[in-house]
């Protein structure tokens, strides 16, 4: 049984997330004209744009997202080597299920953080108010958005550093260029023989202007956990300055004394509070569920969905009462379709065959469409569907309850079939004569993208012939379908339709499938040749952005690709992007 992650664990994982700053080099060179065009003195401020996403990844199945943030944040120099930060906004804010709610955001927006950067040692200070469900997280953003570097040390150094998970060794690299540094931070390994760190995906980049402030911030980290399934963590993040004003007089001295030490035991104490204040029981659960309504605070119904699912990983035969109290939600109110929502969410999760056995049958039990739709797609994300509930999608393909309904099984029935294997031979010939079924014209991008979904190679007939449709929507599904499919000519197939696609869009998601498979230094190169011709700037900055992701996975076959982009392409960003991606040695 896949163990899972309980919201304790959940936060201390989304607190590491953040210590994980990734690269999105194509932005980055907008920071860097702005910083030279206006600086960053003591007497200007600065706003920087962050956003980040973290997914985690189990055997076999796709990513999902645990954590994730977007919003300006503020800073001004105080005095040398402090600094005190402020969010202006917060556009989105999660951890595992928990999605804040505006008002949640708005209790962090204004509230002081302040940084002590002295001799390459960091301590932060926190407005007593400071939300404490969000203090860890930000925390870790606020230790990893500056670098610590000690005086009098080499361009090179190694060091030992400490977070929450334990202490880690790093290596620094610092290089000046021109009228600001660029120091990459490596994460060499961890104390603990639980965490693996990538061998690619594994370093921090800061430019810091010479006022010793940060212009950005971009790199790529990922990690496995061993006592956590040996599940994979990758974090995606930018941080890039985006406007710097004069400081005003808002920005007064604020008294050190009057804020909260991050140290270990501020950790702790908020690591208890807000783990107790985390959980409630099955029953708790139960009692709670009706009362959710429209306005119910996010935070309570994520309470619910965690219990819920952790009852069902332990009990899923629970799965039948909640099977009940579905079918007995007959409101559509956004107070009904939430509490729905937090109970096939829980069982989506429950990591047990029979619950997604429970929720095939929903399929066929649930009275109007809404229900039903949401018992396939929760079907459709479980970790351990079944032969049984499989047959049972491919059933609704083949009597076509309605449009909603089909589309969502035909897609269910594909992924399921990807996930057990050989188990389910019938799915083939079952999604061929869904497409071939003259009736079936609106459900043809639905059935395209199951194929892709379970990835069998008896779809090449089918897939070659969309790839030439009329209708680009269509060959955009035939090309991120390609992505799973096991045939040896399925590179030269992919690669010549991205050679041949005139839509841009379209020819984009070629290269997203690109990033599934291994392909040959010529394939990439003929893909480089295409990238290279782009005129359309956003076309091209996309196509790059997953240009650079096949490479992060196979930098060897693809380092000629990308030099030939660098030094082909006529757009500036493109260009800088895969400057910054590639070795030092291939500049």
């Amino acid at each position: 049984m896949k163990k899972s992650i309980y919201l304790g664990v959940l936060i201390i994982i989304g607190a590491l997330i953040y210590t994980f700053i990734p690269r999105n080099p194509v932005k980055h060179v907008e920071a860097l004209a702005l910083y030279t065009k206006d600086g960053l003195g003591p007497d200007k401020a600065a706003e920087y744009q962050v956003s980040l996403t973290a997914t985690q990844k189990a055997k076999g199945q796709e990513d999902k997202i645990i954590a994730s943030v977007s919003g300006r944040l503020e800073q001004v120099e105080q005095a040398p080597g402090v600094y005190i930060s402020q969010w202006l906004e917060i556009n989105k804010l999660t951890t595992g299920e928990h999605i804040a709610s505006p008002e949640e955001s708005a209790v962090v927006i204004k509230k002081t953080i302040m940084t002590s950067n002295v001799d390459g040692e960091l301590n932060h200070f926190f407005d007593k108010a400071f939300p404490k469900d969000w203090f860890r997280m930000q925390l870790n953003v606020m230790q990893r958005f500056f670098v610590a570097v000690p005086p009098n040390v080499g361009p090179k150094f190694q060091r030992k550093e400490k977070e929450e998970l334990g202490e880690y060794a790093v290596e620094y690299d610092i290089q000046t260029k021109g009228d600001h540094r660029e120091i990459s931070k490596k994460w060499i390994n961890y104390e603990s023989p639980d965490i693996e760190m990538d061998k690619t995906f594994n370093t921090v980049y800061y430019f810091i202007g010479k006022e010793g402030r940060i212009i950005g911030i971009d790199g790529a980290m990922a990690f496995t956990h061993k006592q956590i399934n040996g599940d994979q963590f990758v974090i995606t993040l930018t941080v890039d300055l985006v406007k710097v004003s004069a400081k005003t007089a808002a920005a007064a001295v604020v008294d050190q004394s009057s804020l909260a030490k991050a140290d270990d035991s501020k950790i702790q104490e908020v690591a208890r509070e807000t783990t107790a204040a985390s959980t409630i029981g099955y029953e708790e659960a139960l009692k709670r569920l009706p009362s959710i309504t429209g306005k119910t605070d996010s935070r309570d119904v994520y309470l619910i969905f965690a219990a819920l699912k952790a009852e069902l990983r332990t009990n899923p035969d629970h799965a039948n009462e909640l099977r009940e109290k579905i079918l007995a939600t007959t409101a559509r109110d956004e107070g009904a379709k939430r509490q729905l929502a937090a109970v096939f969410g829980a069982m989506a999760q429950s990591d047990q065959s029979s619950v997604a056995n429970v929720l095939a049958d929903l399929a066929s039990d649930c009275k109007d469409v809404f229900c039903k739709d949401q018992a396939i797609v929760a079907l459709n994300d479980h970790t351990q569907p079944t032969v049984s509930s499989g047959k049972k999608m491919l059933d609704l393909v083949k009597t076509k309850p309605d449009h909603d309904t089909t589309a969502a099984a035909v897609l269910a029935a594909g992924s399921i079939a990807y996930k057990i294997g050989d188990q389910l031979p019938e799915v083939p010939a079952a999604l061929i004569s869904a497409y071939k079924d003259p009736n079936n014209q609106l459900l043809k991008r639905s059935v395209i993208a199951a194929m892709g979904n379970h990835g069998s190679s008896q779809y090449l007939p089918v897939l070659k012939e969309t790839l030439a449709d009329k209708e680009s929507m269509v060959r955009a599904t035939t090309l991120y379908s390609l992505r799973n499919i096991k045939a040896p000519e399925v590179n030269e197939i992919l690669t010549g339709a991205i050679e041949k696609e005139k839509d841009g869009d379209t020819m984009v998601e070629g290269l997203k499938a690109m990033v599934y498979r291994e392909m040959s230094p010529a394939e990439y190169e003929r893909v480089a040749i295409k990238v290279s011709s782009l005129k359309d700037k956003d076309n091209a900055n996309e196509a790059t952005r997953f240009l650079i992701k096949a490479y992060e996975r196979n930098p060897q076959n693809l380092e000629a690709a990308m030099i030939l982009v660098k030094d082909k392409t006529n757009i500036p960003t493109v260009k800088s992007a895969i400057e910054r991606e590639l070795k030092p040695e291939a500049n």
